[in-house]
Parts: C-alpha cells; sequence; structure tokens
C-alpha cells in the first residue's frame, strides 16, 4: 500500500495502480466527497492510469450524478464494486447507467483486483513487495494533503491483507 487516508465517510487505500474505498455505514457519497477524491487522485495518479475498488461492506448512499462527474479523471480506467453479499444487485444497473466508463460487480476482490490490473494493462508488475510498493516496515501510510485529514490516518484501515499489493495478490 502505498497510502491510507481515513477519512469522515470512508477510507480509502492507495495501491501502485488502484484505490480501494470502503465506505462507513450510513455514508453520503456526493459531489462534496469528490474533494477528497480529486486530492487523492492529483497526489497518486496525475498522469497515470489507475482503476477504482468500491468494497460495498457497510449501508451508505450514493448519489448516482456523481458517476456523471467522474470523467474529470480520464485516466480512471473502471470501476469495480465487490459485494459478497450481492445487496448491490438490485441498484448495481441504475448505477451504471449514470457511468459512462468501464464498471462491473464481483462477488469476490480477488477477481476484482484482477478486472482492474488488466485494464491498466498491470499484468506484468512484479510481485516483490519491495519494488514499487512500500510495505509496512518502511513506510506505513503517506500523509494525506492537510485539507484532507479529518483525524490521524490508519495504516491498518481494511482491505487487502497486510502488506498485500492487490495488484499482485
Amino acid at each position: 500500500m502505498l497510502a491510507c487516508y481515513e477519512l469522515e465517510f470512508g477510507t480509502l487505500n492507495v495501491y501502485e495502480h488502484c484505490v480501494v474505498g470502503k465506505m462507513k455505514y450510513g455514508a453520503l457519497i456526493d459531489s462534496s466527497v469528490l474533494e477528497y477524491y480529486e486530492a487523492v487522485i492529483d497526489t497518486h495518479f496525475k498522469d497515470k492510469e489507475f482503476g477504482y475498488i468500491s468494497l460495498r461492506e457497510n449501508s451508505y448512499s450514493i448519489n448516482p450524478h456523481v458517476y456523471r462527474q467522474l470523467h474529470r479523471w480520464p485516466n480512471l480506467k473502471g470501476i469495480a464494486v465487490v459485494d459478497t453479499n450481492l445487496r448491490t444487485q438490485g441498484i448495481f444497473p441504475m448505477e451504471q447507467g449514470f457511468y459512462d466508463g468501464e464498471m462491473r460487480l464481483f462477488e469476490e476482490y480477488a477477481t476484482a483486483v484482477e478486472w482492474i490490473a488488466d485494464l491498466t494493462k498491470q499484468t506484468s508488475i512484479a510481485k516483490s513487495k519491495n519494488q514499487g510498493y512500500l510495505c509496512k516496515e518502511q513506510v506505513p501510510c503517506k500523509k494525506a494533503p492537510t485539507c484532507l485529514l479529518r483525524r490521524e490516518l490508519n495504516p491498518q484501515a481494511f482491505g487487502a491483507p497486510e502488506n498485500q499489493n492487490p495488484i499482485s495478490a
């Protein structure tokens, strides 16, 4: 993991070629939240292709018009939604209708990671956690710009097991 941002609406973990987001229970994702995403994306993916993986473990609300605003990141190659309980299955087609890019629903995190890796053409990434990735012992979490922080970052927030890069998982 390159960085971990624990914010009032959820946590964003940044890896070499993707952002993994897990929203808090009851959060509202609307256009105001995109300011935080913009700071993270500009910091880590300014001139680089990336994907987004949404871990849908908690119940929260998304204003579907947010998807219409994602064109501001032409380097966003796709959105993978991971829902092991398939609660999202009923509303997912509606969400897809608001987004012009690639978007798929997955039951398994590993399958979503493979799909994002394929979209960002990252099939040949080295599997060594120290080759291009920061392990826990070196730098566990890169701090976000001050404007992003509501509180101190937590490097063990969630997502893939510790020290595991989702692209090489």
